[in-house]
């Protein structure tokens, strides 16, 4: 089976970097800027420390996304896999609703526009990880339990 639902994937991922990179380069230039400033006044302090803050979150998120880059970038060229495990696209049916489910499993969920990205350290990716093509899974949200069968792997 081709990868293709994973180079959809890659394809939604390096706009995001660069994007990413364009944010976190601007965080950090205005870090720089309001570091230069020698107030003494605790509403400086404050705007100091709030660029801090921000060009840390821009700088984390640019991490985290090449990370992801690298990761998926990788399973490209791999064959799909014969369950569930980092990267790959499943698609889950729940069995009271009969409705499905479609999303990447990937080893650290973020947000990325237009890619529901699932990871192992969530309840239904523990659930369905290692789970083959017909499998059962179940976990439990707020009190409820939830049932399903894994209908697809890429």
């Amino acid at each position: 089976m081709d990868r293709s639902a994973i180079k959809d994937l890659l394809d939604k991922l390096q706009p995001a970097v660069e994007k990413a990179r364009r944010a976190a380069q601007q965080a950090k230039e205005a870090e720089n800027e309001t570091s230069k400033s020698a107030a003494t006044s605790w509403s400086a302090a404050g705007e100091r420390e709030y660029t801090h803050q921000q060009a840390k979150i821009a700088s984390d998120n640019l991490v985290n996304l090449e990370s992801l880059l690298n990761e998926v970038t990788e399973a490209v060229g791999q064959p799909a896999p014969m369950m569930v495990r980092p990267v790959s696209m499943v698609t889950v049916m729940y069995v009271d609703s009969q409705k499905t489910d479609t999303f990447y499993f990937v080893s650290k969920s973020l947000y990325l526009i237009g890619a529901r990205l699932i990871s192992p350290e969530s309840p239904i990716g523990q659930a369905v990880e290692h789970k083959s093509v017909g499998e059962e899974f179940e976990y439990e949200v707020e009190s409820k339990k939830v049932r399903g069968i894994v209908k697809l792997i890429e």
